[in-house]
């Protein structure tokens, strides 16, 4: 719907900002980063943590800020603003439901912070000025048979095989840099017969800062390569399955198509 809309009203405006809940503003942010395959206009999600019509509500200055980020500011792809940052939508993650700056970007730094002034260094755009063309494209149409599997100690082959069946990609948080129990051989031949069965599978830490490596450090990381799961290095579990709900619902492409669009050794933008 977000995506349409702006897709719908995109000349008639010079920026967007959308005001989303917070508790699904990074899955928000995330799939419209992708829905929004090219897109030449600011695009800012905010919200608030106490409702904006209540005294003390930090809404009304993510709103101000937001709405005058897209007026002034010329960012060519979806954010986030919140409690007096701007974080690039596929970098967000929401940490606490009690404080104020809810959100943060454990991995990348802050596209802008509100001080006196709201300025962005033109060298944190991904996109140059003048680079991306005054258009909006949108791909709207995911794929919804993507699910999100937490590792924990008490995981058996018996639920990593329900979660699997009739899915077309998993994302796998994983411990630390990448493991999963390296004794628990039957969970890694689930996982393997998964893959064979072109379910597309990546691997995202459940750290809230890190990185699972291409290179396992260790030897539980390297099996799960050679089962055909793709390491999804620094992006956020959020961002890993809305890209994975993209790339499967992209038309004509084969599993190995798939794996390559999605691997994650490739830019986060470069989708096309």
């Amino acid at each position: 719907m977000m995506a349409r809309e702006i897709k719908k009203y995109y000349h008639d405006y010079d920026g967007f900002v959308v005001l989303h809940g917070t508790d699904t503003t990074a899955y928000g942010a995330s799939v419209l980063s992708f829905m929004l395959e090219s897109v030449g206009k600011t695009v800012v999600l905010t919200g608030a943590q106490v409702p904006i019509f209540q005294p003390r509500s930090d809404g009304n200055n993510n709103l101000l800020c937001a709405i005058l980020i897209a007026a002034t500011q010329h960012i060519p792809e979806v954010t986030v603003f919140f409690g007096a940052k701007l974080f690039r939508g596929t970098r967000v993650k929401k940490v606490s439901n009690t404080r104020i700056y809810a959100f943060d970007s454990p991995n990348y730094p802050p596209l802008l912070e509100s001080k006196t002034t709201l300025d962005i260094d033109p060298k944190m755009l991904i996109h140059p000025a003048g680079s991306v063309p005054d258009d909006c494209v949108l791909h709207d149409q995911l794929s919804k048979k993507v699910y999100l599997l937490k590792v924990t100690p008490t995981i058996t082959p018996e639920i990593i095989r329900a979660v699997f069946q009739g899915m077309e990609g998993v994302v796998l948080e994983t411990y630390g840099n990448g493991n999963i129990p390296i004794k628990r051989k039957e969970i890694y031949k689930e996982i393997e017969r998964a893959v064979k069965n072109n379910v597309l599978i990546v691997n995202v830490t459940q750290c809230v800062n890190g990185i699972v490596h291409g290179k396992p450090l260790y030897e539980t990381g390297l099996l799960l390569i050679e089962c055909g799961v793709i390491p999804a290095y620094d992006m956020t579990s959020e961002a890993a399955q809305a890209k994975l709900s993209y790339v499967l619902s992209k038309p004509g492409l084969t599993y190995a198509e798939r794996v390559e669009v999605g691997s994650i050794t490739r830019d986060i933008y470069d989708i096309n």
